[in-house]
């Protein structure tokens, strides 16, 4: 997967019809490579759905966002209520932990799209 850097890459250096722009339905905007051969679907992180995911498995364990908030260390519970409204996502190290907690793998956690209308090339 070639990352482009906008500044650089799609501002100065990369002509306008090598790329495609997308934007996803939950608001994410990239641009990608466009070449017909080889193209495969670009999955995406929904973070709404992650957050709903991360409220029902919290539910489930019967732990208060306070719990989770001591469990982690944080100094206040702003990061925890970011994750569960969508704002933010957990650090990978974060998501671990939160896997070992509720007895999940981090795939459980996490929700996934696949956005058809954007496609990179393989």
């Amino acid at each position: 997967m070639t990352f482009i850097d906008w500044d650089h890459d799609v501002r100065k250096n990369v002509h306008p019809y090598e790329y495609h722009e997308g934007i996803h339905a939950d608001g994410l905007f990239c641009f990608v490579k466009w070449e017909e051969d080889n193209m495969c679907n670009v999955p995406t992180i929904n973070m709404t759905e992650t957050g709903r995911n991360i409220v029902k498995l919290r539910e489930k364990t019967g732990l208060s966002v306070r719990a989770l908030q001591e469990i982690f260390g944080f100094a206040t519970p702003n990061a925890i209520y970011k994750w569960q409204k969508g704002l933010a996502m957990p650090t990978v190290d974060n998501l671990i932990i939160l896997a070992a907690i509720f007895d999940v793998s981090v795939d459980d956690i996490i929700a996934v799209n696949i956005c058809p209308d954007v496609r990179i090339s393989a």
